[in-house]
């Protein structure tokens, strides 16, 4: 009984275990849930999931959520987790998981995971963080990290145990990372991961599109990293090897960028040493090729990096030597040509091939450049050391050394520079002479002085003499007080700078020593930026053209610096001394530097030579100045200087002047202003040094006509010719020396008609030589040949000798023409032109035959025989000619009359009858004419001669009449009439009638013969 008691317990206990264990089986699921809830509600993780199965060895979760719902530090579509239950409880040992998506962050240098973190190991102070001995198998696992830094995305495939051995992959991306001052953008990685001992292994690329630092940039940088992590994954050993296509610092540029970079530390701190190099680039706008960088750095406290750079070739960018060439050319001509010239030359064959070695510190966000030794193939060297070197950073730039530059060419230049408490820094630098192609410069010492902030401030004074222009200055001595601004922008002399020189040459021209003052144009700086002006008040020079002195003057001088031009106005250039001053005046004129020459705008020209009494005035015209040669091409109007003015002003519209080598030279066609035709082409030249030249005036056929008078061109010829029609041609010479001016000229005519005060004058011809063109004189013996004149009665085929006298005056040497058989003299005289007084022309009439001047007249009812002398004084005023005590006087033996018309049986008395039958053949032994009165009025013409009526034609028929043939007759008759009427009216002597009435009382007024029984031709 008791045996069988004891198994029925022992059978009653199995079968309540079996009932148990079979409960316990059913409702595992509930019991793993349990269970599970209870681990995490006692870690306090707040956790959503779905049991799905319970193993003796593993459970299955689906639909994990770790952490806020809102934002869960953990999801999985499924887990399954291997459980191991010790004295210490249950526990995980390992975990399989899909569809992982889990969030972390760092703070402080600490990876923080959320409720992640309560289910993991703790840990100490000494170990921060440290890996779960847990075996892992993740199929594409996400993970967000995010920090100060940025967010980091990253893919994680793997399997082992974390702790112990483990393998995987990451593949990683941040689309902006931010440390310190540095930033990266879309950075990627692909990183193989391995786990030994807790220790985790990286090794694998990380790019990016571009990383910058301070202003200093990275293009396409990448990095192979090989480093093994602390099991804290708070510290780190390794190397990466470095490459980028571009790094650029400041104005720096580095291509093709290429090195390595040793790393040992943890967040805190981490150190180590780098070198890199790249196959070119450039600093600013210079080349740069086979550069090296090396060096250590340290991230704590703020991290620093120090180091050499070496760049074996420096090369200056191809652009920058074409600027600097550039300026050279553009500077030729000046005297800091050749200087510039030869600085462009040594800088360019310097920077052919430059090595600059440097000692560069970065430490707590400034820099520091100890040492810099450079030195180019032709031997140029720059080295700069001592001190603390050159700083910068956030407080600014600032520099204590001694820099040296030598050879190549470029002047020798030593500088001490030292930094003030205040941040200020000083510095005061050496320049050697510097000499070029005929130009030097001496600079005083430059005293000079930064501010943080990079603007500097130089004082020196420069003393410089070169070439300029085809001439020369010396002793240019020039204060110079500049500031560069920061932004690279410069001022230049703010306020008024002396200015002086010891002497200036162009060509033959030179100013001696001369001291001015340059102010600001509307105050301010001379200069600032690229734009700046300069005036000169009231500047004054003193110098000489060849041996004549010479003198300039003017009211404003500018000078605008920015577009390198300059200009004045009230200019005036007086040349010579004494008595023979030559003057040039210019309203104003404008210039700028161009291609190594000056060229501008000039008006209101004008001026006058010495002892050349022609004035020019109201010119303009565009001008150049180039290898010492002056030219002006343009308009100016020239005028007689005396008074009153021998010719009208003229102007011409094509004048080219040219001054070189002391010469001067002009060329122009001259004509009225009213644009009548071309009056004469001019050429002048004039020897400034000797103060010799000449001009000369070329007449081509000069016409006058109806719209063309001579008095246009000149006022002499008002009261002495009118009506002018006929072609001038010729030329004339003006000479002139210091001692005085002569002129000569040829002109001619081949036909001239005009009206003069004596009468009608045509065809013209002859030559004058002038022996004083300008004082309108010549010498004697000048001859016009005359085709007809008619100062009463028409003259033919005259020929006039004449000179010109000094004072407008006329000296008439002698005149003749053929007339009636005799001749037409003209008696010696001199005529004043200039004066409004009498001009006294007497003709001679010498041995006039009365019946070829009956012929000559036409008068067919008349006839006579004699030969005739006499005089015929003429005087002219303003108001018009006058005969004055002219006479006519037969010769000895007389001469024949002979009326041979018919006398109509007028009403006339014995007497009158008697005088036509005298008339009728009548033999006179003295026949005088008088003549007086004006020539265009009224003439007194008092006739006297007697005869003896030799044969009557009718015999008389009284008694009384016949007693009077054969007795001589005295006739006396005065005619009042114009004079040449009188002389060339055929009736008046054709009709003696008429003289009949006048003279003898009774005569009817009625015709002597009627005119229906006149002889019809």
């Amino acid at each position: 009984m008791a045996r069988l008691g004891l198994l029925r317990i022992i059978g009653g206990l199995l079968v309540l275990l079996l009932v148990a264990a079979a409960v316990i089986w059913l409702g595992r699921k509930l019991i793993a849930n349990e269970v599970l809830r209870r681990a995490l509600e006692s870690r306090g993780v707040r956790a959503d999931y779905q049991v799905k199965s319970v193993g003796f060895r593993w459970e299955r979760i689906e639909k994990l959520r770790i952490g806020d719902p809102a934002a869960p530090d953990l999801t999985a579509e499924w887990a399954e987790v291997r459980l191991s239950a010790g004295l210490g409880g249950v526990r995980a040992t390992a975990i399989r998981a899909g569809g992982v998506r889990m969030r972390g962050r760092i703070v402080h240098g600490r990876l923080v995971l959320g409720d992640i973190d309560k289910l993991l190991p703790k840990s100490d102070d000494k170990v921060p963080f440290a890996l779960p001995k847990l075996d892992i198998d993740l199929t594409d696992a996400r993970v967000r990290l995010d920090s100060q830094w940025g967010a980091v995305a990253a893919r994680i495939d793997g399997q082992g145990n974390l702790a112990s051995v483990f393998k995987g992959k990451i593949a990683a991306i941040a689309p902006s990372l931010a440390v310190a001052d540095c930033k990266g953008t879309r950075m990627t990685a692909y990183i193989d991961v391995a786990v030994r001992q807790g220790a985790p292994a990286i090794r694998g690329p990380v790019r990016a599109d571009g990383a910058v630092c301070r202003g200093n940039a990275v293009v396409k940088p990448e990095m192979f990293v090989n480093a093994a992590l602390g099991a804290g994954l708070d510290q780190w050993r390794g190397s990466a090897v470095v490459e980028a296509e571009m790094v650029r610092s400041g104005s720096a540029l580095l291509a093709a960028l290429a090195g390595k970079i040793d790393f040992d530390g943890n967040w805190r701190d981490t150190r180590g040493t780098f070198r890199l190099s790249g196959a070119s680039g450039r600093l600013g706008p210079h080349q740069l090729a086979d550069g090296t960088v090396s060096g250590d750095f340290n991230s704590a406290n703020g991290g620093s990096l120090g180091g050499k750079v070496l760049v074996d070739r420096f090369v200056l960018d191809r652009a920058l030597l074409a600027k600097v060439g550039s300026a050279a050319n553009s500077s030729a001509g000046t005297p800091i040509g050749p200087l510039l010239k030869q600085l462009s030359q040594s800088v360019a064959s310097s920077a052919a091939a430059m090595r600059i070695d440097s000692d560069v510190r970065y430490d707590a966000g400034r820099w520091q450049v100890s040492r810099i030794a450079a030195r180019g193939q032709n031997g140029a060297q720059l080295t700069a050391s001592g001190g603390r070197g050159i700083e910068f950073g956030r407080e600014g730039l600032s520099a204590d050394m001694l820099v040296s530059l030598m050879g190549g060419g470029l002047p020798t230049t030593r500088a001490t520079v030292e930094r003030r408490a205040d941040g200020m820094t000083l510095g005061i630098a050496t320049i050697a002479p510097f000499a070029a192609g005929g130009s030097s410069l001496s600079l005083a010492p430059v005293k000079f002085a930064m501010n943080p902030s990079g603007a500097m401030r130089f004082e020196t004074t420069a003393l410089l003499d070169g070439p300029l222009n085809g001439g020369r200055v010396e002793g240019l001595k020039l204060p110079v007080s500049a500031t560069v601004n920061a932004d690279g922008r410069a001022i230049i002399s703010n306020g008024c700078t002396p200015v002086q020189f010891n002497r200036l040459t162009l060509a033959n021209f030179s100013l001696g020593p001369t001291a001015t003052r340059l102010c600001p144009d509307g105050g301010g700086a001379l200069f600032s930026g690229n734009d700046g002006a300069a005036v000169i008040a009231s500047p004054h020079f003193n110098g000489r053209i060849g041996t004549m002195p010479l003198a300039l003057s003017a009211t404003r001088g500018r000078f605008d610096f920015g577009k390198s031009g300059f200009s004045a106005t009230g200019l005036v250039a007086r040349l010579g001394s004494g008595n023979r001053i030559s003057q040039l005046n210019v309203g104003s004129i404008e210039g700028r530097f161009a291609r190594g020459s000056l060229q501008g705008q000039i008006t209101s020209l004008g001026g006058k030579l010495a002892n050349v009494p022609l004035v020019m005035d109201e010119g303009s015209g565009r001008w150049t100045f180039a290898k010492g040669r002056f030219e002006l091409n343009g308009i100016v109007r020239v005028s007689d200087e005396s008074v009153p003015a021998r010719f009208n002003p003229l102007v011409s519209n094509d004048v080219r002047f040219d001054l070189a080598d002391g010469r001067i030279g002009m060329t122009g066609t001259l004509r009225l202003p009213d644009a009548k035709p071309d009056v004469a082409k001019v050429q002048i030249a004039h020897n400034l040094s000797a103060g010799t030249g000449s001009a000369r005036l070329d007449v081509a056929d000069l016409r006058f006509n109806s719209g063309f008078q001579p008095e246009q061109l000149t006022s002499l010829t008002i009261g002495v010719v009118a009506n002018v029609v006929g072609g001038l041609s010729g030329s004339g010479d003006i000479r002139w020396t210091p001692s005085g001016v002569t002129s000569t000229g040829r002109f001619a005519t081949e036909r001239m008609d005009f009206a003069a005060a004596f009468g009608p004058v045509t065809g013209l011809k002859g030559e004058i030589q002038f022996d004083d063109l300008l004082g309108l004189t010549t010498s004697v013996g000048q001859t016009v040949t005359i085709a007809t004149i008619n100062p009463g009665t028409l003259v033919t085929n005259g020929v006039v000798r004449y000179q010109l006298l000094p004072g407008r005056k006329i000296g008439v040497e002698s005149g003749v023409w053929p007339f009636a058989g005799g001749d037409l003299l003209l008696d010696p005289t001199t005529l004043d032109m200039a004066e409004d007084s009498e001009r006294r022309l007497t003709f001679r009439v010498v041995g006039l035959d009365a019946a070829k001047f009956v012929q000559q007249l036409e008068f067919e009812d008349l006839a006579a025989a004699g030969t005739f002398d006499g005089i015929m004084p003429m005087i002219f005023t303003k108001d018009g000619g006058k005969i004055e005590n002219g006479r006519l006087v037969v010769r000895q033996g007389g001469g024949t009359l002979a009326y041979v018309g018919d006398v109509s049986n007028a009403d006339m008395n014995m007497f009158a009858k008697l005088a036509f039958d005298a008339l009728k053949s009548i033999r006179y032994q003295r026949l005088t004419i008088d003549l007086n009165g004006p020539l265009d009025g009224e003439i007194i013409s008092q006739i006297y001669f007697n005869g003896i009526n030799e044969a009557p034609l009718s015999p008389p028929k009284s008694f009384i009449s016949r007693q009077f043939i054969g007795l001589p007759f005295v006739f006396n008759i005065k005619v009042t009439a114009p004079f040449r009427r009188l002389l060339n009216t055929a009736r008046t002597l054709q009709d003696p009638s008429l003289l009949l009435q006048q003279t003898i009382p009774g005569v009817q007024k009625n015709p002597v013969q009627p005119p229906e029984s006149e002889r019809k031709p």
